[in-house]
C-alpha cells in the first residue's frame, strides 16, 4: 500500500475517532432497555450521487465503530433543510439536523 494511501486511511480514521469522542458526552446514559436517540443526517444529495452514497457510508460506519451505541437516520436530498442545500448549517444551528454532508459548492453561494 502506497504512503498516501495509508496516511489518507489513517487520517480517516483519526477523523472519525475525534467525531466519536466528542459526540460521546451528547449520547445519554440508556438503561438497556432503550434504544438511543437517532441522529439525524442529512446530505445535499440522494443516494444516486457520489456525495449521497458518502453520507450513507458515514452513518453506517458511525453505527459500525460505535458498536451500535450510536444510531444515525439518513435524511437524502437535504430533506431537513427545506429542500434547500445552501440551508444546511441552518438547519445544524436550529437542530433539525445533528449531522451533515453538502456541497462546498452551494455553500459558497
Amino acid at each position: 500500500m502506497s504512503r498516501s494511501l495509508l496516511s489518507l486511511r489513517l487520517g480517516s480514521r483519526l477523523w472519525l475517532a475525534a467525531l466519536l469522542l466528542l459526540a460521546a458526552p451528547a449520547v445519554p446514559a440508556q438503561d438497556g432497555k432503550d434504544k438511543p436517540r437517532a441522529w439525524k443526517l442529512s446530505t445535499a444529495v440522494g443516494p444516486a450521487f457520489a456525495l449521497g452514497k458518502a453520507g450513507e457510508r458515514w452513518a453506517k460506519l458511525i453505527g459500525e465503530k460505535s458498536g451500535g451505541k450510536l444510531a444515525v437516520q439518513l435524511f437524502p436530498g437535504a430533506t431537513l433543510a427545506q429542500r434547500d442545500p445552501a440551508r444546511e448549517f441552518l438547519a445544524l444551528r436550529e437542530g433539525a439536523a445533528d449531522l451533515a454532508v453538502g456541497s462546498t459548492l452551494f455553500w459558497s453561494m
